[in-house]
């Protein structure tokens, strides 16, 4: 079975950083959402277009708390707009 989670950002924003920002964005739309016991696809929004080493840090601090790097490539699927952002994502990660 798989949790597939919708990110909502405001329509303007094209770029996300800033680690505290991305913890926000995991607790207020992710954490409550989020059953570790099952596979887990997290979709960025069309109109994001870069993502910072920051944001990826904040956003992923509690799932990798949990699952570990290894488990993340496993059991956490991210779903972004472009190739380019899905591949700074898993590198910012390592």
């Amino acid at each position: 079975m798989k949790k597939t989670i919708y990110l909502e950002f405001d329509k303007t924003v094209t770029r996300l950083a800033g680690y505290p920002y991305g913890k926000l964005v995991y607790k207020t739309q992710v954490g409550t959402a989020i059953d570790f016991t099952q596979d887990i696809e997290i979709v960025f929004p069309e109109q994001i277009v870069s993502i910072a080493s920051s944001f990826v840090q904040g956003f992923f601090n509690e799932i990798v708390a949990k699952v570990g790097i290894l488990g993340v490539g496993k059991q956490i699927r991210v779903v972004a707009p472009s190739i380019d952002v899905e591949e700074k994502i898993i590198k910012n990660l390592q």
